[in-house]
């Protein structure tokens, strides 16, 4: 779990738990509560945007790699791909490697191999003209 995650349960708990008696208390505690119950889900919000715009300039990035790394008269299987870039989590490849071919810029094809008369798929990835 990481701090983003920790916050965002963090802040949903004290949300739900400092609204209910909110309304019991005196008016000027109840100003003073609410306060902090919005400034706790604004931070945590802040918190948990930054990492997921993080995250998607980080994928953003690999695709933009995995898209020069390719090109149309070669193809290259998702091992060739991964060892080419430099210290990427296979997590953040296999994403970005998905949305370029959601996306339709890159394609797919297997490709099968014989050996000792077994037949053996192995899925390769090109850049479409």
């Amino acid at each position: 779990m990481n701090i983003g995650m920790f916050l965002s349960i963090f802040s949903f708990a004290l949300s739900l738990g400092g609204l209910f008696p909110v309304f019991f208390l005196k008016e000027q505690k109840k100003i003073a509560a609410l306060t902090v119950i919005v400034s706790a889900l604004v931070v945590t919000t802040g918190v948990v945007l930054s990492g997921i715009l993080r995250h998607e300039k980080l994928i953003h990035t690999v695709q933009v790699e995995i898209r020069e790394g390719l090109s149309s008269k070669t193809t290259k299987t998702f091992d060739q791909l991964y060892q080419e870039l430099h210290y990427r989590e296979y997590p953040i490849v296999t994403e970005a490697l998905f949305r370029e071919v959601e996306k339709g810029s890159i394609s797919q094809k297997t490709i099968y191999f014989n050996q000792e008369g077994e037949s053996i798929p192995v899925k390769t990835y090109f850049v479409k003209n």
